[in-house]
C-alpha cells in the first residue's frame, strides 16, 4: 500500500444522459454508476503522473458513448524523504494558492514547517493595509517576469525555511521582489488602495544575510538597493545535504526584517522512483 501523501483524491464530473456510466482509470475499472441530474461526482485517486481515464455511457444495457482524455497529475511533496518520486518543489512563498507559471510549472502554497516536511518558520505573510479586508500581495505590475502573482506575496520577518531531505545534492533558487517602496515606473492613479499605500512608502531597506549553518549565501543583501522596488531579484546556489538529512535556510536581519517571495527546491543527479 503506498502512503496517502503520494495521491491526490479528485471528485471528476461526469456529465451524461446515459442510464449508467462505468468509469476506467488506466484501464482498469472504478465500477459503475447512474447520473443523478445527469451528474456524476466520481471521486478519484492520483498518483504522480500522467493517467489515461475514459468514461463509458450505457443506454438500456448497450454501450452509447465513450469519452476519454489523459490528466497530468502533480501531487504536492510533503515528506521529502519517504516521497521518491520528486524531483523539483516550488513554492509560493506568502501565498495561500497554487500557482501555474507561464511554462506550465505549479508552484505549491506556502506552509509554516513541520517535522518530517518543510516550510517556514515565523514570519507573516504581505498583506496591502488600509483596504478593509484581508488581501494576500499586492496588484502592481513586478518588472523582469511574465509570472507577476509569483512576485506579487511574500512572507516577511522569516526566521528560516526549512526541508528535512535525504543527504545529496540540491540546488536552492530564492526569489525576490520589493514590495515596499515608490513605483515610479507604474502609478496605478484609478487605483484609491494603490494611491493611499504609495502615499505610506518610504523605500524601506531590507538588509539581510542568507545562510546554511556556518556557510554565507548572501550577506548584507539589499534587494531594493540592487534592483529598486517591484522588481525581480533571483539567487540560486547549489549545495549538498549531509548526515543529518536537514536543510535549514537561516535569513538574519541587519535592517528592517528579511522577506522572501518564492522558493524552488531541485534535486540534483538523484535517480527518480516513480
Amino acid at each position: 500500500m503506498r502512503a496517502p501523501w503520494l495521491f491526490m483524491v479528485l471528485k471528476l464530473p461526469i456529465f451524461s444522459n446515459a442510464d449508467s456510466v462505468e468509469l476506467l482509470l488506466d484501464g482498469m475499472s472504478l465500477g459503475v454508476s447512474k447520473p443523478v441530474d445527469r451528474m456524476i461526482l466520481w471521486p478519484v485517486n492520483l498518483s504522480r503522473g500522467s493517467h489515461a481515464v475514459r468514461a463509458q455511457a450505457f443506454h438500456n444495457g448497450r454501450l452509447n458513448s465513450v469519452d476519454e482524455t489523459v490528466m497530468d497529475c502533480e501531487v504536492l511533496p510533503y515528506d521529502l524523504k519517504k516521497d521518491k518520486g520528486w524531483q523539483e518543489l516550488r513554492i509560493n512563498v506568502g501565498d495561500n494558492r497554487e500557482y501555474i507559471d507561464s511554462m506550465g510549472n505549479r508552484w505549491f502554497p506556502d506552509q509554516p514547517y513541520e517535522k518530517g516536511s518543510w516550510g517556514y518558520l515565523k514570519g507573516e505573510k504581505y498583506c496591502l493595509k488600509n483596504t478593509g479586508r484581508e488581501n494576500l500581495g499586492t496588484d502592481v505590475n513586478i518588472r523582469g517576469t511574465g509570472d507577476d502573482p509569483l512576485f506579487q506575496t511574500q512572507l516577511q520577518g522569516l526566521e528560516s525555511y526549512r526541508f528535512d531531505l535525504l543527504n545529496g545534492d540540491y540546488e536552492i533558487e530564492l526569489f525576490f521582489a520589493a514590495l515596499d517602496g515608490p513605483n515610479d515606473k507604474e502609478n496605478l492613479l484609478y487605483d484609491l488602495e494603490q494611491r493611499e499605500k504609495k502615499q505610506e512608502q518610504k523605500g524601506m531597506d531590507r538588509v539581510f544575510d542568507i545562510r546554511i549553518g556556518d556557510h554565507a549565501l548572501a550577506t548584507d543583501l539589499n534587494v531594493l538597493r540592487e534592483v529598486g522596488a517591484f522588481s525581480v531579484l533571483r539567487r540560486k546556489f547549489p549545495l549538498k545535504v549531509h548526515s543529518d538529512g536537514n536543510l535549514v535556510i537561516s535569513f538574519i536581519p541587519k535592517k528592517g526584517e528579511p522577506m522572501l517571495n518564492a522558493i524552488r527546491l531541485k534535486k540534483i543527479n538523484q535517480s527518480v522512483n516513480p
